[in-house]
């Protein structure tokens, strides 16, 4: 697993915390990532048993790659959200903005 940041291009910047697992093979199917999305109160480290247990259950089948992320304000994701004009403080992200970051 790679874990790194990813900046994303919006005012003010947000950088995310990522991690990433390479393809199993090399035979496996370029155009094709698995991303695991956790809820609203759940970092990306929920998604690791399970990404494990795929990989065991696999074996030396080809897997795509995976990708898991935490949104602004979850588990190592530190940058949160500004506060949006029409929104109750706290709650500057809505789901089109969501869906943009994805």
């Amino acid at each position: 697993m790679e874990k790194f940041f990813v900046q994303l291009e919006r005012e003010p910047p947000v950088r995310l915390s990522c991690t990433f697992v390479e393809e199993s093979t090399l035979a496996s199917s370029r155009d094709t990532i698995i991303v695991y999305l956790n809820g609203i109160d759940n970092p990306q480290t929920m998604w690791y048993p399970t990404v494990a247990g795929v990989q065991t259950r696999r074996g030396t089948k080809s897997l795509p790659p995976m990708l898991m992320y935490d949104r602004p304000g979850q588990g190592e994701t530190t940058d949160r959200n500004p506060d949006g004009p029409g929104r109750p403080k706290g709650h500057g992200h809505e789901c089109l903005s969501a869906a943009h970051d994805l």
